[in-house]
């Protein structure tokens, strides 16, 4: 089964070869996790969950999909998976451009500029405390908030807590129409 999570959220996980836990992503209410393994039936997943604040799930089972039907609603659902899948895919698209910066702070711009193209505004909230906004680039917590403190320093954005402003726009694409690169 894969989940959909009704409310709160949660984080996925692997582990490292050395066993450090890596954070895969952070899924919050309206999100899934686990169809490629569910439609694909793996039997032993690579990733756990665990609740990053309470958290209810809806599990529900790609089986029917699998299997030729003349149903329309399975249709509908194929079509609905398919999308979500899509969606998945375009998600680690964007982690994978994150972690392949080479610095930190080229990791945070290139995740300040996908977070201002989603919302379309220079503002916006992230799903993470810091430990997870460590974890999900992949570097040490005291480094990330030297970092965002350096950045605030320097005039080039505000936080509090899990939330951000961008006050130089130039260093982060807003509009999709300005271009992609963003950084």
């Amino acid at each position: 089964a894969f989940g959909f999570v009704l409310s709160g959220a949660i984080g996925i996980y692997t582990d490292d070869l050395d066993g450090n836990r890596v954070l895969m992503a952070c899924v919050t209410q309206g999100e899934t996790f686990g169809e490629s393994l569910s439609y694909l039936a793996v039997p032993s997943s690579p990733v756990y969950i665990v609740a990053a604040e309470d958290a209810r799930v809806l599990l529900l089972r790609t089986a029917p999909l699998r299997h030729p039907t003349l149903d329309s609603r399975v249709f509908a659902m194929r079509d609905r998976f398919a999308a979500m899948l899509a969606s998945r895919t375009l998600a680690m698209n964007d982690r994978i451009q994150v972690l392949s910066k080479r610095t930190l702070r080229e990791k945070l711009l290139t995740f300040f500029a996908q977070n201002c193209r989603k919302n379309h505004a220079p503002t916006f909230s992230v799903p993470f405390d810091r430990e997870g906004l460590a974890l999900y680039l992949g570097c040490d917590r005291a480094a990330l908030s030297r970092e965002l403190s350096r950045m605030q320093k320097e005039g080039i954005l505000e936080f509090y807590r899990n939330s951000f402003r961008i006050l130089h726009p130039s260093r982060c694409i807003c509009n999709e129409e300005e271009g992609e690169n963003g950084v």
